[in-house]
């Protein structure tokens, strides 16, 4: 793995190609942290600003007339069941756990 390679993040059938850093990862669950669960503006904030600039490309997501989905947003997102989500929340969290294990040194 390499800075700024892409990952990807499956939910189902629809892959998610995301590039995601370190970075990313910490301020995504600081983000998370800091939010007023009851607040679900606080979770449209951290999707548009944390969530949605990570994801590059979507592949297997088609809209109601079965074209296919080439641009991530929240319009879109609001359109599918909380499923897709939050498997691409936690598909992220899952990335940046892989990419502190791969910062580590060797045992």
């Amino acid at each position: 793995m390499k800075p700024g390679q892409l990952t990807k993040v499956i939910v189902e059938d629809v892959t998610f190609l995301v590039r995601f850093t370190w970075g990313d990862l910490k301020a995504l669950q600081r983000d998370f942290t800091a939010m007023d669960t009851a607040d679900i503006k606080a979770l449209d904030r951290i999707l548009e600003d944390r969530v949605l600039p990570s994801v590059v490309k979507v592949e297997g997501l088609v809209d109601s007339h079965e074209v296919p989905v080439e641009e991530l947003s929240m319009a879109v997102l609001d359109e599918y069941p909380p499923d897709l989500t939050l498997g691409l929340i936690m598909g992220l969290m899952d990335v940046g756990k892989r990419l502190e294990a791969a910062s580590r040194p060797p045992a």
